[in-house]
């Protein structure tokens, strides 16, 4: 390190210890599980550890865990009886300590059920034998006319018959759902009965059957079951229903709500790929004996406790193909000469925050220390099977859970051995040495100059013996073998309770740019008790490189055509976490983990994925993302960037200022583009409430008064019950009817709205940083979608005239591949309503949960993009992005869309991905229209998803057929002087209604005097003195499809015309405006005034009529 960057250090140590409950000091319990022989070698090596062993069975378990012993130890994790749990959840919120082998924990819960134990699944299966109590129909011929088909695809061919007492169903296809509902039930259930009990088989074809029961107040319980080719009789309790959001119930659903049985009235029996996709193909199955009965296992029904990195299941993830075991360097807890050869089967966890870094303010509440890691054949990191979570704060404070997550059973002796001796060096380290608590840098990216790193190490001692100890820390820089010590601390005792601080400035460093480790190593006694890791980076001083650009509809990178093939970007780690663990980005200091992202990012290379699409949410995350676009650098990975405070109608410009500039993104070539919105919608009526009064001044603003346009559209405008108009409802939005013309009206309102809106942030964004493009993922539940209608997603037409490329999003796409092929239509429309612009698919995927290891599901993913890819190469998109990259169960959304395992094991999806990086790239250059298509939005009260519809089918044969076709209007191609005189709606334009054709937006007032400086006019008031001669500027942009003429031979010239009482300028533009197209320096001239004034401005389309927004301003004349 004797050249490099120099940076200037600020050194802090902070030590802390806990403050314990007393626990019975030195007691290990041993739970006698399944495994025997591993306890017995467990128990050795404990004792050898310094333990007293005690052992308990599956009916005494919870007593000796309220003796509170120091450790309690799982030879066989999978197995635990059901009755401990309550004891086992006290035990550690009071600070005890786990030790498991064998994870995922509790997948076999133990229950004692008609006299004997046995698993739960086993005593469900017992109980599910017996009849139900009381059957709810008793299904003879010609019932099947009682129970109401519902079906997103009612053209597929389907028959419901009762047969030999049993509904029998038939489907030719599914993509979605195909369901029969029952007539409604008085009171079905009663009497304590709570179960619904039924049985049911399906043919080769049909694997699975969901259950539905609905209650009074609308809300809907869905729950699945495996069928199989043999009648299998269910019982079901409530809580295996699990809330479906879609209905029209209020306030359910949340947590501790479920089904309540007790206000039930429909049940529906069918085929749903709410949880998974079905084979493609026709399904029969059979159901018959539905009834309900009482719940023999009420008490046995609790669910799993939620343990990070061991409980439920989803906190880990199966380890696949690992050949090879080895100790990290960057831990104390297990000897460094670890290491074990052989086949290896069981599970690596999600990792969780290491406690890296030394951040102000708040501590991480525990930090996960991966101890040993597995490896496959090629060297490959398969993940960790052996790792501890310590707890600092939180419910679980003061304790410390370890697990070794190796299947051991069908493990020779030899290697069973070494487990109980990993395991017991764990036990020991357990026992009672103080940890690091979090310890580095407080930056992952070191910067040149005088911008100052902090540095150092805090550590509490935790376990069964928490007592004062004597430590003392160091921190170094290591960079390419060398190691230079920032801090050694000098020893101190630190007593129960106490915190302790080290400080040091002006420390200085040189390092190369690059790679770099900060170590710091906890001392006890002259041993090294305690070790961690950070990586960093070491700045180059300017970033370089080529920025995207546009031109000619592409996105271009280094002069030539870019597809940008791209991935919605969280971190592995993210997966599996509770909803109240989500505050915070991953970006945020105590969860940003360069190891994690490491893997992803050379994964993401690997897979030819050149773009992630994140969000930045905070500027306290800034030197992270700074970390993150580095090594972006290194991967050539661009990045796609949300930034939070940009969206039209809630702008938040003071807060895109700070994220901009927090972390330099102005200057940072790997910055692709700024993401202004995130799926924005209006929203049903009660939202779309907020907007009334905006309504209602854009109404008075188009037609001149709320009565001429109820008059123009045929219809009474909706009021609010004080009088006021207000939205059209959500019917009005999704069923035809004479109200068409009002939505119409609607809908361009909302353009105009949110165009105006878009206009005022990229004009923000802009004059910060010129040089990267602006976006807006505009696809809500699917661009051109049915159901999302009613929330009124933005139309990709809204704002396009100030964004460089437009965002549709490809969900709900489902069946065979010319379904996929129809949704290319929105590729085209996104060019069509920007003008040409790059079209960037924002999101597209399709989720896999509850089946994640299914090979059939992960073909079908597969599949699914290997049809989108297709869409996207034959529509010749621009880019698009996956939705998203890490697999596991994601809790609050109850799916998993990932791309790649736990393990960094890309799932065939991602290689799809990979082979279609080449081949959508060599088909971006867009070909010549050979036809067209004619839309008119304002005939579709539903908007895109209208349109869509109504054209898909036209545009899937012309594509088929080889010929592109562009979509077109009546008014593509025309001017201001002989566009159609038609008016918002398909009425005829009066000069007293919207042109459907001709809109305008005016911004960016400005004002001089007497020839002096321009300035800006704020709040709509210019202050002039009595007297002066007045000029005023705007920009001027053409959000209509007609061009605007400068001067026309005969009437359509467009003017920019100021309205003063009963003056009237005109004022020429500089030149032809096209469609979308802004003009800067319109100059309007004001006589001298003597008093104050009102003035307007608005567009004029000569001898046509006037058009587009007004801008009112007022004019405060002083002496």
């Amino acid at each position: 390190m004797d050249a490099g960057l120099l940076f200037r250090l600020a050194v802090i140590l902070l030590l802390c210890l806990a403050v314990l409950p007393a626990f019975a000091a030195t007691t290990a319990l041993v739970y006698q599980s399944t495994d025997a022989g591993l306890a017995r070698s467990l128990a050795s090596r404990l004792r050898d550890s310094g333990f007293e062993v005690e052992q308990a069975a599956h009916g005494d378990l919870a007593v000796g865990l309220s003796r509170r012993p120091a450790l309690l130890v799982l030879p066989s994790a999978r197995s635990f009886p059901l009755a401990a749990l309550t004891a086992l959840e006290q035990y550690l919120a009071n600070g005890g300590c786990l030790l498991a082998i064998g994870s995922p924990l509790f997948e076999d819960l133990l229950v004692h059920y008609d006299g004997r134990w046995m698993t739960r699944s086993a005593a469900q299966n017992e109980f599910a034998k017996t009849p139900p109590e009381k059957l709810l129909f008793e299904l003879k011929p010609g019932d099947e006319k009682l129970w109401q088909r519902t079906t997103n695809h009612p053209e597929f061919e389907e028959r419901l018959t009762v047969r030999d007492g049993a509904l029998a169903s038939f489907v030719s296809d599914i993509s979605g759902w195909n369901t029969y509902m029952s007539a409604q039930l008085d009171q079905p259930f009663g009497y304590g009965r709570t179960v619904t009990v039924f049985e049911a088989r399906g043919d080769r074809n049909t694997p699975r059957l969901t259950v539905e029961w609905r209650e009074s107040d609308g809300s809907r319980w869905m729950a699945d079951v495996k069928l199989s080719e043999k009648w299998t009789r269910f019982a079901l309790a409530p809580s295996d229903f699990k809330y479906w959001m879609d209905n029209e119930s209020k306030g359910r659903g949340g947590p501790g709500d479920c089904f309540n049985p007790d206000n039930a009235v429909q049940v529906s029996f069918g085929l749903a790929e709410n949880n998974g996709l079905l084979p493609k193909g026709a399904h029969l199955f059979w159901i018959r004996g539905i009834g309900i009965t009482t719940d023999k296992l009420a008490g046995m029904r609790s669910p799993l406790p939620v343990l990070d990195t061991l409980s439920p299941s989803y906190k880990v993830y199966p380890l696949a193909g690992a050949c090879s075991l080895s100790a990290r360097a960057d831990q104390a807890v297990v000897d460094r000469s670890f290491a074990m050869q052989g086949r290896f089967s069981g599970v690596t966890p999600v990792w969780r925050p290491r406690g890296l870094g030394l951040p102000d303010g708040a501590l991480a509440p525990a930090r996960f220390i991966p101890c040993v890691d597995a490896y496959g054949d090629n060297g490959e990191w398969r993940g960790s099977v052996a790792w501890m979570l310590v707890h600092f704060e939180g419910r679980y404070a003061g304790g410390m859970w370890g697990a070794i997550g190796l299947e051991t059973r069908r493990l020779p002796d030899k290697d069973r051995d070494r487990i109980a001796d990993l395991a017991g060096a764990m036990a020991g380290r357990m026992f009672s040495q103080p940890f690091i608590r979090m310890a580095g840098s407080d930056a992952f990216a070191l910067s040149s100059g005088d911008a100052p790193a902090a540095f150092g190490a805090g550590c509490a001692v935790v376990g069964a013996r928490a007592a004062a100890r004597n430590v003392r820390p160091s921190v170094s820089l290591v960079q390419e073998g060398k190691e230079v010590t920032l801090l050694a601390g000098e020893e101190r005792p630190v007593a129960s309770g106490a915190m302790e601080k080290w400080e040091k400035q002006g420390l200085t460093c040189t390092a190369q740019p690059g790679a770099a480790r900060v170590v710091t190593r906890l001392f006890e006694g002259g041993r090294t008790v305690d070790t961690l890791l950070q990586p960093v980076v070491v700045l180059h001083p300017e970033a370089s490189g080529e920025r995207v650009t546009t031109g000619h509809g592409q996105f271009r990178l280094a002069g030539r055509p870019f597809y940008a093939n791209g991935v919605n970007y969280w971190p592995r780690s993210r997966a599996g976490m509770e909803p109240g663990d989500l505050s915070g980005s991953w970006l945020g200091r105590l969860r940003y983990d360069p190891e994690v992202i490491e893997r992803d990012l050379q994964m993401l290379e690997m897979l030819r994925i050149n773009l992630v699409s994140i969000q930045y949410m905070d500027p306290e995350t800034a030197p992270q993302l700074v970390d993150f676009l580095e090594r972006c650098r290194n991967h050539r990975i661009l990045v796609n960037i949300f930034l939070d405070g940009g969206h039209p109608l809630t702008p938040d410009l003071p807060k895109v200022r700070q994220l901009i500039e927090a972390a330099g993104l102005a200057r940072n070539p790997q910055v692709f583009a700024y993401d202004l919105a995130w799926e924005p919608r209006l929203g049903r009526r009660a939202q779309r409430a907020s907007l009334d009064a905006r309504w209602k001044d854009w109404i008075v603003e188009q037609y001149g008064s709320v009565e001429r346009a109820g008059k123009d559209w045929g219809v009474a405008v909706p009021l609010t019950d004080d009088g006021q108009p207000a939205s059209p409802s959500d019917e009005q939005i999704t069923t035809d009817g004479e109200w068409r013309r009002m939505v119409a009206a609607y809908r361009r309102f909302a353009d105009d709205l949110i165009g105006r809106g878009y206009g005022e942030v990229a004009r923000f964004v802009r004059s910060i940083d010129p040089n990267h493009l602006l976006g807006a993922r505009t696809g809500f539940g699917g661009t051109g979608q049915a159901w999302p209608v009613p929330m009124m997603p933005f139309d990709l037409a809204s704002g396009a005239a100030h964004l460089d490329f437009t965002s549709p999003e490809g969900y709900a796409l489902a069946g065979d591949l010319d379904n996929y092929l129809a949704a290319g239509f929105t590729t085209e429309y996104g060019r069509f309503v920007s003008g040409g612009k790059p079209v960037f698919w924002a999101e597209f995927g399709l989720s896999i949960w509850p089946d994640t290891l299914s090979a059939q599901a992960l073909e079908g993913q597969a599949e699914h993009y290997r049809k989108c890819y297709e869409m996207f190469r034959r529509s010749h998109a621009n880019g698009s992005a996956a939705w998203w990259w890490p697999g596991g169960f994601r809790v609050e959304e109850v799916s998993d869309y990932g791309l790649v395992r736990q393990d960094c094991e890309p799932r065939p999806a991602a290689r799809v991905m990979a082979a279609e990086a080449r081949r959508v790239d060599a088909a971006i250059r867009l070909p010549v229209a050979a036809g067209v298509i004619a839309i008119d939005r304002d005939r579709h009260v539903d908007g895109y998803a209208g349109v869509w519809v109504a054209a898909k089918d036209e545009y899937l044969a012309r594509l088929k057929a080889g010929r592109r076709a562009a979509i077109r209007t009546q008014g593509t191609g025309t001017t201001s002087a002989d566009c159609p005189a038609v008016a918002v709606g398909g009425v005829p334009w009066t000069g007293d209604n919207p042109p459907k054709y001709l809109n305008a937006e005016i911004c960016c007032p400005e004002a001089c005097q007497d020839g002096g400086t321009w300035a800006a006019i704020e709040g709509g008031t210019v202050r002039a003195r009595r007297g002066a001669r007045l000029r005023l500027r705007v920009a001027v942009t053409n959000t209509g499809e007609a061009k605007w003429l400068r001067k026309a031979d005969g009437p359509g010239s467009v003017t920019l015309r100021l309205k003063m009482g009963e003056t009237v300028v005109d004022a020429s533009l500089p030149a032809d405006a096209a469609s979308l197209q802004t003009i800067g320096g319109v100059e309007v001239e004001i006589s001298p005034l003597s008093g104050p004034a009102s003035l307007e401005l608005r567009m004029n389309c000569d001898g046509r009529g006037m058009f587009g927004q007004r801008l009112a301003i007022e004019v405060d004349v002083h002496d």
